[in-house]
């Protein structure tokens, strides 16, 4: 029986880790991979990050300190979880075998999956020119031409933040009409923010790298326009279905935490961007993850 039960071992999970050994915490992360989606980068030509603090520099010391306590990690996928009195139990497949795992409290940092439009192109300049987070490489692209696709409120923030940037910026929403008034009149007032309505994404284009993008509108007609990076900026999905019966979450299935990160379940926290938080940045996360285990640690200690 574990006093505590990490499950998810992106920046969220694995600072959670990081604390818990700390804290001499009889614990276990559970995740299919360590560092999740902080490990995944955009190459854009002609940029460098060599004078950059980069996320997934800071969440490869987490991942090695968790890697040396191999006895407080499993590599597995939680296909359920449930609530066993005062006690929580987790089935875990681990390979071809299903292990069951019993803790008194756990934390829940699984992050959110990616949504991807599924067009000609996509998968091929994916990491090439083709990235799914503008806001993590606004500080790379001054003086750049950067194309954005959203269908939310982060499309628009990540455009005017990479407006402050980039020498332009073409910004395809699907539904403008949903924006608040106030978002509407700063997309029109910014010079360098050229804003396109009804128009889907047929293919990307380029050789080693994305160089242009083909739209159409609602007539059928075409356009291609180039730009030195892309940005799918989609809501992404919360990982949060193994625990949707345990926890409330919001509309979207981000788990609703409070200032402590305690969800409405007892022994239950949650951190990072499975979270109703709102900021998708891992170094947000690292740090929501730390707190997330600190309020976990008092309640246990408290408890005892």
């Amino acid at each position: 029986m574990y006093d505590l039960v990490i499950i998810g071992a992106g920046p969220a999970g694995l600072a959670a880790s990081a604390y818990a050994i700390r804290k001499n915490l009889n614990f276990l992360t559970v995740g299919d991979a360590l560092g999740g989606k902080a490990l995944y980068r955009v190459s854009i030509p002609g940029t460098s990050e060599h004078r950059v603090l980069r996320a997934d520099q800071l969440i490869t010391g987490f991942r090695r300190e968790l890697e040396y306590l191999s006895e407080r990690c499993c590599i597995g996928m939680v296909r359920e979880v449930t609530h066993q009195g005062h006690n929580y139990s987790l089935s875990v497949e681990v390979g071809t075998e299903s292990k069951l795992i019993e803790c008194h409290s756990l934390l829940i940092a699984t992050g959110t999956r990616i949504r991807k439009l599924g067009v000609p192109g996509e998968s091929d300049f994916a990491g090439r020119g083709l990235g799914y987070s503008a806001l993590s490489y606004s500080h790379l692209l001054t003086d750049r031409d950067i194309f954005l696709y959203g269908d939310s409120q982060r499309s628009v923030d990540s455009a005017l933040e990479v407006a402050l940037h980039a020498r332009t910026v073409v910004l395809v929403l699907e539904q403008m009409g949903r924006y608040h008034q106030i978002y509407q009149q700063r997309l029109h007032g910014s010079e360098n923010i050229t804003l396109l309505e009804n128009r889907s994404i047929k293919a990307f284009r380029g050789d080693s790298y994305c160089s242009s993008v083909m739209l159409s509108d609602e007539n059928g007609e075409t356009q291609e326009v180039r730009a030195d990076a892309f940005f799918l900026e989609l809501r992404p999905t919360p990982n949060s279905a193994i625990v949707a019966e345990l926890v409330e979450t919001d509309e979207y299935g981000h788990i609703v935490i409070d200032t402590r990160n305690r969800t409405s379940a007892a022994g239950v926290f949650a951190a990072g961007d499975v979270t109703s938080l709102g900021f998708e940045q891992s170094l947000v996360a690292v740090g929501e993850g730390a707190k997330a285990l600190l309020s976990a640690y008092e309640q246990l200690t408290w408890s005892t």
